[in-house]
């Protein structure tokens, strides 16, 4: 059964900017999208919900609002990414690196691939996986990125 907007803690979205994301989804992906994600454990970090065509990623623990990715649908059942949104209180390095960490996100949560995190090399932690286990409750391998990968994936 897909994520309903009555199934987690969410709070209204504050200041949202547009950040550099954009994607295009199989109709099988957009469907897995569709279903979006209640969180089950203690280490689940989001819950997210697909509601009007936006796919909404909200904190589980504290319900904030901190990613929108608007979806359009195409006739043959796949979408395309119309314009996605970062709450303008949780950027860490830029949009750019927000993008990055929103991508990660929807490939490992909620479609099932296996792609890296992307530790940017301003991020200061105490021991390796400090900080993906705070943004995404996770333990997938990680790679540094730094401004010039960002500048050149995400545009």
């Amino acid at each position: 059964m897909p994520a309903r907007p009555r199934d987690g803690k969410r709070e209204n979205f504050l200041k949202l900017t547009k950040i550099p994301f954009t994607d295009e989804f199989t109709p099988a992906e957009f469907y897995r999208l569709q279903a979006g994600l209640v969180p089950q454990a203690e280490s689940d970090r989001w819950f997210i919900f697909f509601d009007k065509n936006t796919l909404n990623f909200h904190r589980s623990k504290t319900g904030q609002g901190v990613y929108q990715v608007r979806l359009k649908r195409r006739r043959d059942g796949s979408a395309l990414v119309k314009w996605a949104k970062a709450s303008k209180d949780i950027i860490v390095i830029n949009k750019a690196y927000e993008a990055a960490i929103l991508e990660f996100l929807i490939a490992n949560l909620l479609l099932g691939q296996n792609i890296s995190f992307p530790l940017h090399n301003k991020v200061d932690e105490d021991k390796p996986g400090d900080f993906q286990n705070m943004i995404s409750g996770t333990d997938y391998p990680e790679v540094t990125i730094d401004k010039k990968i960002l500048k050149r994936n995400y545009k």
